[in-house]
């Protein structure tokens, strides 16, 4: 039984990349790894992330250099880092909002500490790496629930993550550190005891070592040249790799779909023909468990236990209260979150009530007393997040109830273009 997530990397904007469904399905894949690219757009990307989802594979989206174009050299003065920082900011945001909950992670870069060869200089400092996440990060989180993980680490050590912490005061704002091992053998004396750069399990326990983060292998892979050549070397290698990181990292995204992207990386060669890791991957022993069907968002201030029919909430609802008792600043205490018919009924709800929805919730200061002094605060910090996070047809439904014995702050957020409505009781 397998403990880590098998994911793939794809490229939907590249014939060679575009895997199909039949082939994603055929070979178990979990999750997902594509860049978005500025010059293909949202018209090549949709429709492979709602057949992922629709499949359910989750998705990875690389927001780099390719998303937002004229990325500076790596030593250009820092105002003008800083005005591109703020429109890759501005385009990561735009993104996060268009899929939603289609997209299940976001990686902010790719290889930050890559030295740079010739075609290939993605590398920025620590210091502008640290800025590119203060920057992007809250601009995602205001959208989306998506887990964030840093860009693919190529430089064989948590030297450059350990920096940009520094520089970010001793935090790094990530679900997850990104690693991409090439050159590392799956065991101490396999391919050879001297082959590349020595044992992957070693690698990653330096990473956790240092930065006690989970890890994501984001990329892993191996072309035939550095395998004797020799492609059934080149599966053993892919089955040895994944049983080697078992437990060890939370997802490994193999590199990659076809010899198409890069060549001769693929689990398909430059014909589209099978080879021999495409059959490896195929027998990957099955999980441990099935992947997690709950998509419970990430909340800081509210815990799943405090909602009535958690899986029934409506993840927009969640995330945009969360986010406005941030901004409260005081404890908030759930009152009512889902109803069945009956329930809304029994307390005299609207019969089209959002709470039948998932879409509402009420609550009631746990800090002061429910007074206009609370409600001001309240309702600043609600109209806020309101004007952040609303979208196109969204609509924001706001009750204060100051009836004695009924006192509470209902929230909802409608789907139907309706007006917003402000409704004061009391």
């Amino acid at each position: 039984m397998r403990r880590i997530f098998a994911g793939l990397n794809v490229d939907p904007s590249h014939a060679g990349g575009d895997a199909p469904m039949a082939d994603l399905l055929d070979l178990g894949v979990e999750w997902v790894r594509l860049g978005f690219k500025d010059s293909a757009g949202f018209g090549i990307y949709d429709p492979a992330v709602n057949a992922y989802r629709a499949a359910g594979i989750k998705t990875l989206m690389i927001l780099h250099y390719e998303t937002e174009p004229g990325m500076p050299d790596k030593d250009a003065p820092d105002s003008e880092w800083d005005a591109y920082i703020a429109g890759f900011a501005a385009r990561c945001r735009d993104i996060a909002a268009h899929y939603g909950p289609n997209i299940d992670a976001y990686q902010i870069w790719n290889e930050q500490d890559h030295p740079g060869e010739e075609g290939y200089e993605p590398g920025i400092t620590a210091a502008v790496y640290g800025r590119m996440l203060s920057a992007v990060v809250p601009q995602i989180r205001s959208v989306s629930a998506a887990t964030i993980v840093g860009g693919g680490s190529s430089a064989g050590s948590a030297s450059h993550y350990q920096d940009t912490r520094n520089h970010l005061g001793g935090t790094l704002p990530l679900d997850a550190i990104a690693v991409h091992p090439y050159g590392r053998r799956p065991e101490n004396d396999w391919p050879s005891p001297t082959w590349f750069f020595g044992p992957i399990v070693d690698l990653i326990q330096h990473y956790k070592a240092l930065l006690n983060m989970k890890v994501w292998i984001t990329e892993m892979g191996v072309k035939e040249v550095d395998i004797d050549n020799d492609r059934d070397k080149q599966a053993e290698f892919l089955t040895r790799t994944f049983a080697a990181l078992d437990g060890q990292a939370e997802v490994l995204h193999w590199f990659c779909y076809s010899d198409g992207m890069v060549p001769t990386f693929g689990l398909l060669d430059d014909e589209s023909s099978e080879k021999p890791a495409y059959q490896a991957f195929k027998s990957l022993p099955p999980m441990v468990e099935p992947p997690p069907t709950s998509d419970w968002p990430k909340l800081r201030f509210f815990s799943e236990a405090e909602f009535k029919r958690p899986e029934k909430m409506d993840h927009n609802i969640l995330i945009f209260m969360d986010r406005s008792r941030e901004g409260y600043g005081g404890r908030l205490y759930v009152t009512s979150s889902h109803r069945t018919p009956e329930e809304n009924a029994a307390v005299g709800g609207h019969p089209d009530s959002l709470h039948m929805k998932g879409q509402a919730i009420d609550v009631i200061p746990l800090d002061e007393t429910f007074d206009q002094g609370f409600m001001f605060k309240i309702n600043r910090a609600i109209m806020r997040e309101w004007e952040a996070i609303k979208q196109p047809g969204w609509s924001l439904e706001l009750e204060f109830n100051d009836l004695a014995g009924k006192r509470h702050v209902h929230v909802g957020i409608a789907y139907d273009g309706r007006p917003d409505r402000l409704i004061p009781r009391g």
